[in-house]
């Protein structure tokens, strides 16, 4: 999850208590497909908890210099 307003940005596992979630900005963290709020620290208003993916937010060519196999995938949105 990608905050627009800023260069902040956090991922999650998107497999949710057996369920594949999609997420996006909204109330102050982030709202999934079923309309649930997250807090941007992973906790869900109803007591579920996706697991945190290591991530960071860094320059492409940053990354390739050190990941010179990576593809990019052409199903992410764009701003």
């Amino acid at each position: 999850m990608l905050n627009p307003d800023s260069i902040f940005g956090i991922a999650f596992e998107a497999l949710v208590d057996g369920e594949v979630r999609t997420f996006s900005p909204g109330r102050g963290g982030i709202v999934d497909d079923l309309g649930g709020d997250w807090r941007l620290d992973g906790s869900g208003s109803d007591g579920r908890q996706p697991s945190f993916v290591i991530s960071f937010v860094t320059e492409w060519y940053g990354w390739a210099a050190y990941h010179p196999d990576t593809d990019i995938w052409q199903g992410c949105p764009g701003p």
